[in-house]
């Protein structure tokens, strides 16, 4: 025998049906399969991530780009500035805290940027502070403990560029910059002071990196 429901009965029950499971599911078997066949249930569909572009910067050295980035971040650097001084290190020294040249024009120079020390001897694969008058650079971060790490060398650049006389003015020509690519050659000349070898190219990684944040390939909020 068919089961007749009047109209006003059935939008009565499918009110009820809306809700049925948060009260428990108490309609019958019967009355769920007619309401089933004239509101059958809508199916969400997954929704589908946006391919990523392409990753722009060295995929070997991403874990290390994110770790430095990471670092950046909570002093409130900006996306382009951060881009910019990482894509430095990169020229630098592979974006790798315990990077060591031997033989910088006579002096070891050492971390991701390459803090350079003449009051520094490398002797039988030891980094040795002598005395002197005036610290260098490198001779001040070793003093730091965990000194070979990312974070201690990030705190150790942010202090000399906030702090530092010398390094703040230049620093403040960086951060005049408009866009990752003006940035980065800027802080290769003014803070790094390199012979501008490999200018141009820190530019455009710079802006790989910045590109690559953009498109989630690393983490920056």
């Amino acid at each position: 025998m068919r089961l007749t429901i009047s109209e006003s009965e059935k939008n009565r029950i499918k009110s009820l049906y809306i809700n049925e499971q948060s009260m428990g599911g108490f309609l019958s078997p019967t009355l769920q399969s007619t309401l089933h066949s004239e509101n059958p249930p809508i199916k969400q569909e997954p929704k589908k991530e946006e391919p990523k572009a392409p990753l722009k910067s060295d995929a070997e050295l991403k874990p290390k780009i994110q770790d430095a980035l990471d670092e950046l971040n909570k002093f409130g650097y900006s996306k382009e500035l951060a881009s910019a001084i990482v894509a430095n290190m990169r020229f630098e020294s592979g974006v790798n805290p315990t990077s060591l040249n031997k033989n910088d024009n006579g002096a070891p120079a050492y971390g991701l940027i390459q803090w350079r020390g003449t009051d520094v001897k490398y002797s039988n694969g030891i980094l040795k502070p002598v005395k002197s008058e005036n610290p260098s650079r490198l001779k001040k971060l070793l003093q730091k403990p965990g000194y070979n790490t990312i974070p201690v060398q990030i705190d150790f650049l942010h202090d000399e560029l906030t702090n530092d006389n010398f390094f703040r003015k230049r620093f403040g020509e960086v951060k005049s910059g408009k866009t990752p690519y003006e940035m980065a050659k800027i802080f290769d000349a003014r803070v790094e002071i390199s012979s501008g070898a490999s200018r141009e190219e820190r530019g455009k990684y710079a802006q790989n990196i910045y590109d690559d944040i953009n498109n989630g390939h690393y983490n920056y909020a």
